[in-house]
């Protein structure tokens, strides 16, 4: 019984580890590994254009009015709009490393 307890008590504390966002800027729910302090990540990333963004999104299929705001490659590096500044920029690149930790985590 005491285990129990001492695992539960270690379960209930570890959630609150998670004090990051719980949606992005967009409203996709970030999954409980992205919720917490995402520094750490050695990511590397770039600022682009907006209209690289569009151009690479119409190349690969999204659709048209569509605003990507960044983009993963192969779970390794990204790049964000240049354009964005404050919890913007900061959601952005989050949600970028969330893709690089999980992979394809959003609809």
């Amino acid at each position: 019984m005491k285990r129990w307890a001492i695992a539960l008590v270690a379960f209930s504390l570890g959630g609150c580890s998670t004090d990051g966002p719980i949606t992005d800027q967009v409203g996709n729910v970030y999954p409980r590994e992205c919720r917490g302090d995402l520094s750490w990540m050695d990511a590397p990333f770039h600022d682009v254009s907006r209209e690289w963004l569009a151009e690479r999104t119409a190349k690969f299929g999204g659709s048209p009015g569509d605003r990507i705001l960044g983009v993963t490659f192969a779970r390794h590096s990204f790049v964000i709009d240049e354009t964005l500044t404050g919890w913007h920029r900061d959601d952005a690149i989050r949600h970028e490393r969330c893709h690089v930790l999980v992979g394809n985590w959003h609809g």
